[in-house]
């Protein structure tokens, strides 16, 4: 492969246009077509060259002095330093990060073809075992987890993610609008973010694998890299079933600059609009094996990028009428019910052909200490009944990642409640009265202690925000099922 220098394709200071008018260049047009291949670790043994090509890489950077800015732990600082979430820069800035910490894996590796490896734990959710063996640059300590522990299936499995990838709207998609990689009081309640929906089973994740993990100097276990990657991948396929980003240029136009370097160790600044293109340009993903999740689906290139590229006019503007209730506290073990008033016609939703959804809002909610619990939120669960998450009740599920040594803030977070209550209508248990809410605190993994075992939420609220669907053909009347290549 004819090595190109991806800074020059994803550094955009202008109209992305500009870097398909490099098209003519037949290595240009070579070297994104050969771009690195991305693949399940998952599916990969222990002296697999990919496997040993990032323990190799790991190595090095471990190696390198403290002065380097590629060094191991410079990196992860970049992390602990910078890192955005709960808002909607969380998904381009790891992109971004990413593509640093791959260039400079290739770089210690003189191979321009390493692809860094994801691990999709949507099917695999137990710790890949490249990361358990002793004395290999891929093993870390602490962690909680071990190497038979296995991440909840509610919040991490096939059918969560189905759900989290069938969410339409960007914000509820990719976390809340924001100026700012961290937030501050000063940018108003509009600017202040909240979580979407695919960053719950992220937060999830650091928790599940606890120790390090469980905090913002994460990177410096390695499992984190792989973790990051298939959230990428995520972010990747929902943009692939037809959902659009923001073209909102506070968001587009945001520059990621003086965090981060190429493989030279040289600083590197990208913008989020070049991130959007990314998987199109300097890598690309490999599907794994049946696994029912990821079942792979290319989409038409050009129409792809076109779509990329132009994004949407998206405006979120839920309606906040509601009353709501202030200053709930949670506690592992007691479900807390807020019976809330909801109106009318969102409470009889019956079809997805409804014109509004109906979403439980959580804001200012303080994070625990330790994120060894994840809340399941239900709607009109029976009083004796036990919270179950294949009962017609369960709603969704939101979970935690906050550092208190650097960023420790509330968060807010949106829960949709509209499939909940249609589900309880086709089951016949719809009474037509103002549901009940009830939240209740799981422990991260069965068995696992729960050391600080209570939540609080500064206010619980019901809101409705108009549907939006995806749309059937796209500007030039193409139906956008048949962009796709089976």
């Amino acid at each position: 492969m004819t090595y190109v220098d991806r800074r020059t394709l994803l550094y955009s200071g202008g109209s992305l246009a500009v870097l398909f008018a490099l098209g003519g260049c037949e290595s240009l047009k070579e070297a994104i077509q050969n771009r690195p291949r991305r693949r399940d670790i998952s599916t990969l043994s222990n002296t697999h060259p990919i496997v040993q090509a990032y323990r190799d890489a790991v190595a090095q950077m471990k190696a390198l002095p403290n002065s380097d800015p590629r060094n191991w732990t410079r990196q992860a600082e970049i992390h602990q330093n910078f890192c955005p979430h709960g808002n909607w820069f969380f998904l381009p800035w790891h992109r971004a990060y990413l593509l640093s910490f791959e260039r400079i894996c290739q770089s210690l590796l003189g191979d321009a073809d390493f692809g860094l490896p994801y691990w999709n734990w949507s099917c695999s959710r137990k710790i890949p075992a490249p990361f358990w063996v002793g004395g290999s640059s891929l093993f870390h300590s602490p962690r909680t987890a071990t190497s038979s522990s296995e991440a909840s299936e509610t919040i991490v499995g096939g059918d969560a993610m189905d759900a989290i990838l069938n969410e339409t709207d960007f914000e509820l998609f990719a976390s809340g609008k924001a100026k700012r990689l961290r937030p501050i009081l000063a940018d108003g309640p509009d600017f202040q973010g909240s979580t979407g929906a695919l960053e719950n089973p992220h937060n999830y994740i650091h928790g599940f694998v606890g120790g390090t993990m469980g905090s913002y100097m994460s990177p410096l276990d390695p499992v984190f890299w792989t973790h990051h990657n298939v959230i990428d991948y995520f972010w990747f396929e929902w943009n692939q079933r037809g959902n659009a980003n923001t073209n909102d240029p506070l968001y587009t136009n945001f520059d990621i600059t003086g965090q981060m370097v190429d493989g030279a160790g040289n600083p590197v600044t990208y913008r989020v609009d070049s991130m959007i293109l990314a998987p199109l340009l300097s890598y690309q993903f490999v599907p794994p094996g049946p696994c029912g999740l990821l079942n792979f689906q290319l989409v038409e290139r050009a129409w792809l990028r076109e779509f990329l590229e132009r994004g949407a006019a998206i405006r979120f503007e839920p309606n906040t009428e509601f009353e709501p209730q202030r200053d709930l506290r949670l506690a592992v073990g007691q479900p807390l019910r807020a019976r809330l008033t909801i109106p009318r016609e969102a409470a009889a939703m019956e079809s997805v052909d409804s014109e509004s959804r109906l979403l439980l809002r959580l804001d200012d909610v303080a994070p625990p200490a330790d994120e060894d619990f994840y809340v399941q939120v239900y709607v009109d669960l029976g009083e004796d009944e036990a919270a179950n998450p294949r009962s017609p009740s369960y709603a969704g599920s939101f979970a935690f990642f906050t550092d208190p040594s650097s960023h420790h803030t509330t968060r807010n977070y949106y829960v949709s409640l509209d499939s909940a209550l249609q589900k309880l209508r086709a089951a016949g248990r719809a009474t037509g009265e103002a549901p009940v809410v009830t939240l209740v605190a799981v422990p991260i993994e069965e068995g696992r202690e729960v050391r600080n075992p209570n939540l609080t939420i500064g206010a619980l609220q019901p809101v409705t925000i108009p549907r939006r669907a995806i749309p059937e053909v796209d500007d030039e009347g193409v139906r956008i099922k048949e962009r796709r290549v089976q």
